[in-house]
């Protein structure tokens, strides 16, 4: 009896300890949000359509996610002709309709305004779906981006017969649209032009950089680049020409350092318009984690603030480093090199991606994977496609169906859904036999202003639960105990 007491104590302590160590090792608590049975075509405005598709759901922003649908039906007065409609939406992350699908098109949320548009028109709308600014103001030009539409710094673009100007996040026109372009607001500016000339105005409308140049950037490290009389040069925010225009070409300061090109040859300045890196380039990008690319006679490599060449300039074309590793390409094939200049993945694949929370993702033979940091490969080249990582999380696709896997390459969420979404905000878009779903991983915490991660005032379960810990000791104690009670057994069978 007192064997098998013992026997049952162990297995039960092992068997404790060793699955908590599988449990231990998803960090993630990923639970539903909104269970997958939300039927978007309940949430069509009423009408009877003949066809009926869906746009995926896009990734949630400000606590919402926007939704579409594309419907169909014959036209009454034309047998021979369809009728064909459309409308845009969002959902919050409860699968709840927040924002009727009645819209032409929908921007994404921003500092709490997303735009929308109806009748060739736009306006903007808050969380709530009441709208702060009426549907009045002019559609863009096919080349705009849809994100010069967001809010930045308090205040988003608006176009009212062809001129530009701004609001605030109530919707009030903080800056009449007096412009003939307008960029978003950067460092408390926004470069603006009328009839061919650039300056730059600041949050209450002011035009404290005078309309004098022939071109101008937007300001990076308190500096902006203006072009004048066919030359470059910088001012700085309170629109002083610090650095003269006497560049050929010249591309904005990063960490210090600003890209020029004078009499064929590229090099670096440094804020008081010193040489920081001669002009022995062909060609040159700005700084990024201490390092910029450089090429010379077709060649590339990086440099660092000292112009020392840091990665060899053997390489075809390379990227930008992020989280200390750079992706290069050489004779069709693709790989990371460090900071060292070493080759920490080698470059035999078909494609690459770019690091973000330790991994990126590698592409072979159509075939996707994940490499760590040191170049091990984390998750097989066997997925058919690929998100990058968010949260600890990355979606996956294999034959067609999408789960998710975590940093350690282990699959977390099974692939069993028709399409998702990269998590955003803590949440993920699923899809499966039609239905639509939320997943929340409650391990997500929100990044604060100074970048360092809080706690999601609206996930009080952020914080890992203590229920794995509790079992550990819990196995720990059971396997103690078998331990003692063996030693009892055996100091008992010597004194008999």
């Amino acid at each position: 009896m007192k064997k098998m007491i013992f026997v049952f104590i162990t297995v039960l302590g092992l068997a404790l300890l060793f699955s908590h160590a599988a449990w231990g090792a998803q960090p993630h608590d990923v639970v539903w949000a909104a269970e997958a049975a939300i039927d978007l075509s309940k949430l069509v405005p009423e009408g009877s359509y003949e066809t009926l598709q869906f746009f995926a759901p896009e990734p949630v922003k400000d606590g919402l996610t926007k939704v579409g649908y594309l419907g169909s039906r014959a036209n009454p007065s034309n047998k021979t002709a369809i009728i064909v409609e459309s409308g845009y939406g969002f959902i919050d992350t409860a699968g709840n309709l927040a924002v009727d699908m009645i819209y032409d098109a929908a921007g994404s949320f921003s500092e709490g305004l997303a735009w929308v548009k109806q009748n060739g028109k736009r306006g903007y709308i808050d969380t709530a779906g009441n709208i702060v600014t009426p549907l009045i103001y002019d559609e863009e030009d096919e080349y705009s981006y849809s994100e010069a539409w967001e809010v930045t710094e308090g205040l988003a673009r608006i176009r009212l017969e062809w001129k530009y100007g701004f609001i605030d996040v109530t919707g009030r026109v903080a800056i009449q649209p007096l412009y003939d372009e307008a960029s978003a607001f950067s460092e408390g500016l926004a470069l603006v032009a009328l009839e061919g000339r650039y300056g730059f105005l600041d949050t209450a409308g002011n035009l404290t950089i005078p309309l004098e140049y022939d071109w101008a950037s937007s300001f990076n490290d308190g500096f902006a680049t203006v072009y004048k009389e066919g030359k470059y040069g910088f001012i700085d925010t309170s629109g002083n020409l610090v650095i003269p225009t006497v560049y050929d070409n010249a591309i904005m300061f990063n960490e210090g350092l600003a890209a020029v090109e004078k009499d064929g040859w590229c090099g670096f300045i440094d804020m008081e318009d010193t040489v920081a890196v001669p002009f022995i380039y062909h060609d040159v990008r700005p700084f990024y984690e201490g390092f910029a690319a450089v090429n010379l006679d077709g060649k590339c490599g990086f440099i660092d603030t000292g112009g020392e060449v840091a990665v060899p300039l053997i390489y075809d074309t390379v990227d930008r480093f992020f989280e200390g590793r750079a992706a290069v390409r050489k004779d069709e094939k693709c790989g990371f090199v460090d900071a060292k200049g070493q080759e920490i993945a080698e470059v035999i694949y078909d494609d690459v991606g770019r690091f973000k929370e330790g991994c990126a993702v590698i592409g072979q033979d159509w075939k996707c994977g994940f490499i760590d940091a040191d170049g091990n490969i984390i998750a097989p080249l066997i997925y058919d496609d690929v998100s990058e990582f968010i949260g600890g999380l990355a979606a996956v696709n294999q034959d067609g169906k999408w789960g998710y896997i975590d940093t350690a390459g282990n699959v977390v969420i099974s692939l069993e859904y028709d399409a998702a979404t990269s998590f955003s905000e803590g949440y993920a878009i699923v899809q499966k036999n039609g239905l639509w779903g939320i997943l929340q991983n409650t391990a997500y915490v929100e990044p604060s202003e100074s970048g360092k991660p809080t706690e999601n005032a609206d996930t009080p379960a952020a914080k890992p639960g203590m229920g794995p810990y509790l079992w550990a000791v819990i196995a720990a104690v059971l396997v103690i105990a078998a331990v003692i009670l063996l030693w009892i057994r055996r100091k008992q069978k010597r004194r008999g």
